[in-house]
């Protein structure tokens, strides 16, 4: 791709930029004049690579905001030549030749990991705290919202992305039931009555009725986004933690997960609950009450004239509310360095620290700096929106991902992700799952510990 400075009058016109980055347009500010766009020094052009097409809203919102630099960042003469579409392994073969782009978004994974140890990457901390930037700004400190980006208690790359798991819901199916949909407040017992009333098979008969067919059901009461990554959260609901407080000892097999494990079984044994749920279940109304994120939200509004949706149900005893999920990062490769770190830097901190707030006012994302959630546009955005209305308050609760707990929790992770499985398609009971997870994953982590 090849990079150029954008006028105000053709970024205006440009349209390629979609509905999400339509509405951006207004955002930008009076340019200072024509030429001053175009005549700027061009000497450092920096990559930067985000693995959605710009078909998609989110690919679509990313070259919106981009082509926005020039006008935000007065006689810059960085020139951001933004690569959309650009798959996370081809950054990993990219890595790996040598020739990385400058700044990329990312998912935390083994190849990260790997990478960092290496020494491949720069430190988002050091940079930061070089530039006099705390990291007070966020709103729970790095060990909390954003831990998949902290290894060796360092921050490696910028924030970019944390989400909040969600139920959908189907308001038409449930008017046509004459059910009360959930609210914020509801729980995982509220959860199993309510997915009772909302399942029922091709004769109209409920699960907890005679002769209902498991075989023709019609409409499935909910169908949860089951497996590990995305129902990790759920025994923390229930006041549970992964492991102790040094990040020495795994503590899996207490009651809080024991009771997770249980209460998933019950949805599907019930059976209210379907794993493999049908290609737009939602929109169609095969499904009540979907399990999905604040990221999909969008797409489901563009499918269907009314939706609802709530936070994940609580635990009745506990009352805790879901975490937040960090996801993404922006990551600096190590390169040249001089002048091309810097302007990659600078780059990163604006696309992480100034303009997000956009990208979360466009496409419902989290914001994570303290100043963004008092920001009046997102609290209008809150104020209008109920299922958004208690995301001020799930700031409070960010926890780090089990991937990110402990040195080889990585290696961990296939394990925890076999006895979720195991949960519907084996009728072991829980504990002994739980046993057998915590013992191999305690191994792994005395191996790394060692």
């Amino acid at each position: 791709m090849q990079a150029k400075r954008v006028s105000r009058r053709s970024f205006l016109g440009a349209a390629a930029i979609g509905v999400a980055g339509a509405g951006l347009a207004a955002c930008v500010p009076a340019a200072p004049g024509e030429e001053s766009a175009d005549a700027m020094s061009e000497d450092i052009t920096i990559t930067y690579s985000f693995p959605i097409p710009e078909a998609d809203y989110l690919g679509a919102t990313q070259k919106a905001l981009a082509e926005q630099h020039d006008f935000r960042v007065p006689d810059t003469n960085v020139v951001v030549d933004m690569q959309l579409g650009v798959a996370s392994e081809a950054v990993d073969l990219a890595m790996s030749a040598g020739d990385p782009p400058d700044v990329f978004w990312h998912r935390y994974q083994q190849s990260t990991i790997d990478a960092i140890n290496e020494g491949l990457y720069e430190n988002a901390q050091d940079l930061m705290e070089a530039d006099g930037i705390s990291l007070d700004i966020y709103a729970d400190g790095p060990r909390a919202a954003y831990s998949p980006a902290v290894v060796g208690n360092r921050m490696w790359a910028f924030p970019y992305e944390v989400v909040i798991h969600l139920w959908a819901y189907n308001p038409v199916l449930f008017d046509e039931a004459g059910v009360e949909p959930p609210d914020k407040n509801w729980t995982w017992t509220d959860a199993l009555e309510i997915g009772v009333q909302m399942t029922w098979d091709k004769e109209g008969r409920h699960p907890n009725e005679d002769g209902f067919d498991v075989n023709e059901v019609d409409v499935w009461g909910m169908g949860p986004w089951f497996y590990f990554g995305g129902e990790e959260h759920y025994p923390r609901i229930a006041g549970g933690e992964y492991t102790n407080e040094d990040f020495s000892e795994i503590t899996i097999t207490g009651a809080p997960f024991v009771q997770t494990i249980d209460w998933f079984r019950e949805l599907f044994n019930t059976p209210i609950a379907i794993e493999a749920r049908p290609e737009k279940g939602l929109q169609t109304g095969r499904i009540a009450i979907y399990e999905t994120g604040n990221w999909a939200l969008l797409g489901l509004k563009q499918d269907m004239e009314e939706l609802g949706a709530v936070y994940p149900p609580t635990h009745p005893d506990t009352n805790l509310m879901s975490t937040v999920l960090p996801d993404k990062e922006l990551w600096i490769p190590k390169k040249e360095g001089g002048a091309q770190l810097d302007a990659a830097y600078k780059f990163a901190k604006w696309w992480s620290h100034d303009m997000y707030i956009e990208y979360a006012l466009a496409t419902g994302y989290i914001p994570y700096l303290k100043r963004d959630l008092e920001d009046p546009r997102w609290l209008e955005l809150i104020a209008n929106n109920p299922f958004m209305q208690v995301a001020e308050e799930m700031t409070q609760y960010g926890r780090a991902r089990f991937w990110s707990l402990f040195p080889g929790a990585f290696e961990a992770w296939p394990v925890m992700h076999e006895m979720w499985s195991a949960i519907s398609a084996t009728d072991t009971p829980a504990e002994q799952l739980l046993e057998d997870a915590q013992t191999e994953c305690q191994r792994i982590m005395d191996k790394y510990r060692a």
